[in-house]
């Protein structure tokens, strides 16, 4: 962490606090209460500012992610094209209603699901992010086979599900 503290004037440290998150996140795997309580010492700031920002994005995790990680688009450009069917057909075959920013694991431990209000691809809508990689152009009915090929280890390549290239 001292890397990313070391790019902010000493008086600016606090300017620091969203990168600083980013590393401890990608350091654990999430971000943990000792480390959020670590952070404000490190940056002379209260406990309560640093919680604050760091549960205001849906970005930072609180707690470990079961063994896949998935991000369902529901902004408003997703929702209009089928996000929210999208969001539903992945809770159904995880056998969880997944709605919310707080994460849903499904029972076999395979996969931890988050609801984000932007996953920033709007014009390649519906979109899902699986271990970070994005699926686009999703179809509630894309949702079965995607996902049991990421549980069976067989990752598809990501991108559009319908061929689309860039820019068209």
């Amino acid at each position: 962490l001292s890397e990313v503290l070391a790019h902010y004037p000493n008086d600016q440290a606090r300017a620091a606090l969203i990168p600083m998150l980013h590393k401890i996140q990608e350091r654990d795997g999430y971000i943990s209460k000792d480390a959020m309580t670590a952070l404000a010492e490190d940056l002379k700031l209260q406990v309560g500012q640093v919680e604050s920002t760091a549960t205001f994005y849906s970005m930072f995790r609180f707690e470990p992610d079961m063994k896949h990680s998935i991000d369902v688009c529901t902004g408003a450009s997703c929702m209009i094209r089928g996000g929210d069917d999208v969001l539903k057909a992945v809770g159904d075959h995880i056998g969880k209603k997944c709605k919310g920013h707080h994460a849903v694991h499904s029972d076999d431990g395979n996969f931890s699901v988050r609801e984000v209000e932007c996953l920033g691809a709007c014009s390649c809508g519906p979109v899902m992010a699986v271990d970070g990689e994005y699926y686009e152009d999703l179809s509630a009915n894309d949702i079965p086979v995607l996902l049991q090929e990421t549980a069976d280890g067989r990752l598809r390549a990501p991108g559009s599900m319908r061929g689309r290239r860039l820019g068209e």
